[in-house]
């Protein structure tokens, strides 16, 4: 009997060092940040074309989210003193959620709230396209590398705005000068469901209703550019 129970013991002792092994031995998905650089400008083209650019890094510290180190960034603008976007007079233009300011915003533009910082709302102005934004939401960028926030820089001077008859340029519809900042989003490593319920899933950064701990949104430092 004594025999048989120390058999027993043994058996469990391996097994538990071959399940502490397996856990040892698993690849956690490991945690990363990303930061947003500055917006670059040349003065020798008038208007300017604006540039900026994002990092991904692996990072031990507690604001990383494990994540595979997809999603990329985009080239937002303060476009307040224009009334965009709408917002009430009890708001006093300050916001505390990304949804504070797509209220009015024309078609395929976004908008983003400067949670952390002055509360202010920032666009998009424009789609989701190469001269304003640099994403990939399923191939990893390279690590510790600066990419640029936008596929080609931002040409102030080219029209663009359907809205308008005849179509105009960034800078003739919104003189400046003008605050721009680069607003970059890490997707967390797994597919968040948007709206809650609907059965579609997708990369976080996407995802309306995403979590801090889903996705992580960061801003970059403003700058100033002259627009004419």
């Amino acid at each position: 009997m004594v025999v048989q129970t120390r058999k027993v013991i043994v058996f469990c002792a391996i097994a538990a060092i071959g399940t502490l092994g397996l856990i040892a031995g698993g690849q956690p998905t490991p945690g990363k940040k990303i930061s947003a650089g500055a917006i670059k400008f040349s003065p020798a083209t008038n208007p300017p074309k604006l540039q900026g650019s994002f990092r991904i890094s692996t990072s031990p510290s507690r604001n990383a989210i494990p994540s595979n180190g997809t999603g990329g960034a985009c080239l937002v603008a303060d476009l307040n003193r224009f009334g965009i976007p709408q917002m009430s007079a009890s708001q006093n233009r300050k916001c505390t959620k990304n949804s504070d300011c797509t209220v009015g915003l024309p078609a395929r533009w976004s908008g983003y709230c400067d949670v952390d910082g002055e509360r202010t709302c920032w666009v998009r102005p424009g789609p989701d396209k190469d001269d304003l934004c640099n994403k990939s939401p399923s191939i990893p960028w390279s690590e510790d590398v600066d990419h640029p926030a936008g596929k080609t820089p931002f040409d102030l001077s080219i029209p663009r705005y359907p809205e308008h008859a005849p179509l105009e340029s960034f800078s003739s519809t919104y003189p400046g000068p003008l605050r721009w900042r680069v607003l970059a989003c890490l997707n967390g490593k797994d597919l968040v469901e948007d709206p809650p319920g609907s059965g579609n899933y997708g990369p976080a950064c996407r995802a309306k209703s995403a979590s801090d701990r889903q996705r992580m949104e960061v801003f970059g430092p403003p700058r100033t550019v002259p627009t004419r």
